[in-house]
């Protein structure tokens, strides 16, 4: 998604929401509301980053990864 699209996805809710918290989604586990990681802000990047907007939650994620599967040599 680009700023651009996120930009004109909040200005189609006009200012209903603009009072409640940004929180990112997770895989954890929950019973009740969906787990999430509140947003702490945004940063543009630079140097290898250069081209992207990146937001910043608190706690930091950590990507889930699969594990890779074992190769036996013969």
């Amino acid at each position: 998604m680009k700023v651009r699209d996120f930009k004109n996805l909040l200005e189609k809710y006009g200012d209903r929401y603009l009072d409640n918290e940004l929180v990112v989604l997770t895989e954890d586990p929950s019973i009740g509301p969906s787990a999430n990681v509140s947003v702490k802000g945004i940063a543009p990047g630079f140097d290898w980053n250069t081209g992207k907007m990146m937001i910043v939650t608190e706690p930091r994620v950590i990507k889930k990864v699969n594990k890779p599967k074992k190769i036996r040599c013969k």
